[in-house]
């Protein structure tokens, strides 16, 4: 291979990478160097292993997060092993009511993806490790010296459809605390009928349920009032309402909030018949006398199974300070991972396969059923064969399938990075499907052990 030859291949190689011509040229230096003193047969690997040295040296030291060494690391902590394969992004921000949302690096698939941003408070100190931005979850990590914070947008496969990304917020929270481990003072509850009231839409604050009804039947606050062991909030009534439907009402203390989408829940009622199948809750948040109360009613739990049933405590997280409010727009291109869509035939255990999806992140698996009224699951872990006689074994994740009217899909999320190409068969539970360099899959059979 000639030195031009050499550059143009390092190119190609680190297009995603932005190196300076110095550095290009230190690394054709170093090759210049080994000439003569590696046999002609392990150049072609030597040469794959300076271009992921350098790769991984100029993505560890760029500085995309301009906040401080603690943040790179978190950044590289959460790419973990598919660092090389992420797109930094540069020169992506918004900026209202002092607080800067800047995209720093994506990592996608035709699966989905994440999109990680740095947010920073440049008026004061707002953000805490606790803080929250709306539709990009809690904070990842938090650097106090420049009050900057990292976040992780996840994006699912109609996000990633598109090569140029939206994103927009309108909402962060200082402080997100959790609520969890509350016990209720359940002697207080009586077959007694509480006072209720009832509060127009324009009354109400949206909660976790979504925007207020027209129309919301609460209980008179501080009817069976009780001290809950936190300073976050108390109870302020909790039994039946007039129509008979139990109600668990909570007195949010100053400066606390429930955050739509989210918000407060109990644990499982128990109960002590069997039919009830499911419990539907209905939530209203509304201030009176300067205090912000969340009503939660279960209309199924009547007073007529007073007695029969009990609630242990309360769980969920809220919003402690005031919401910073404002409109952030970032638009960014969006660069996606190689895969290899291989074609699937076949039955397994009830249903007939179609597809499978194989990136660099992880592992799709497209089904339909083969009788419609029986919808079967695939939930095996899935084992991946690699042409160097690696096995890789991911356990099944229920929160990675879906189904439509037809059939199931499962995604398998890589522990990390591999190359889609050295991909040459994949194992669902212990039936081995090889997978050939055409992208053409071979007749399936059954291992001897699952791997």
């Amino acid at each position: 291979m000639t030195k031009r030859e050499v550059k143009e291949s390092l190119d190609r190689e680190l297009e995603p990478v932005r190196l300076s011509e110095e550095q290009k040229a230190a690394i054709l230096a170093a090759m210049e160097e080994e000439k003569g003193a590696v046999p002609v047969k392990e150049k072609k690997q030597m040469f794959r292993m300076v271009i992921l040295a350098a790769a991984m040296c100029v993505l560890l030291s760029a500085a995309a997060l301009a906040a401080s060494p603690s943040l790179r690391a978190a950044l590289s902590a959460a790419l973990a092993g598919f660092e090389p394969y992420s797109q930094e992004i540069q020169d992506v921000s918004d900026e209202d009511q002092g607080i800067e949302v800047r995209v720093v690096r994506t990592l996608a698939d035709e699966t989905g993806g994440t999109v990680y941003l740095e947010v920073t408070d440049q008026t004061g100190h707002r953000l805490t490790e606790k803080s929250m931005l709306e539709d990009a979850g809690m904070c990842l990590a938090y650097e106090k010296e420049n009050d900057t914070a990292l976040f992780a947008q996840r994006l699912d496969e109609r996000d990633v459809a598109a090569e140029q990304q939206t994103l927009t917020y309108s909402c962060l929270l200082p402080s997100v605390q959790s609520v969890d481990g509350i016990t209720l003072p359940w002697d207080l509850l009586t077959a007694e009928r509480l006072k209720t009231k009832t509060l127009t839409a324009e009354e109400c604050e949206p909660s976790d349920m979504g925007e207020p009804e027209e129309e919301n039947t609460v209980l008179e606050p501080e009817q069976t009032p009780a001290d809950l062991n936190t300073d976050l909030l108390r109870l302020s009534s909790m039994g039946f309402d007039e129509a008979g439907e139990f109600h668990l009402q909570l007195a949010l203390s100053e400066g606390v909030g429930v955050i739509p989408g989210i918000g407060l829940y109990t644990t499982c009622p128990e109960i002590s018949w069997q039919n009830i199948l499911s419990i539907s809750e209905r939530h209203t948040v509304f201030v009176q006398n300067g205090v912000r109360y969340f009503d939660l009613c279960m209309p199924a739990l009547t007073d007529q199974y007073f007695g029969s049933f009990s609630i242990k405590g309360l769980l969920g997280k809220i919003a402690v300070g005031t919401p910073v409010r404002g409109e952030w727009t970032l638009q960014f291109p969006l660069q996606k991972v190689p895969q290899r869509e291989i074609a699937l035939s076949g039955h397994l255990n009830g249903q007939i396969l179609k597809s499978v999806t194989i990136s660099a992140t992880r592992v799709r698996k497209y089904a339909t059923f083969a009788d419609s009224s029986q919808r079967t699951v695939l939930g095996y872990p899935l084992s991946v064969y690699l042409d160097d006689g690696t096995v890789l074994t991911i356990p099944y994740d229920p929160t990675g399938r879906s189904t439509d009217a037809d059939g199931e899909e499962i995604i398998w999320e890589f522990p990390r990075a591999i190359d889609p190409a050295q991909v040459e068969g994949i194992a669902i539970g212990a039936w081995y499907i090889p997978i050939h360099e055409d992208n053409t899959a071979g007749p399936g059979y059954w291992l001897e052990t699952t791997p």
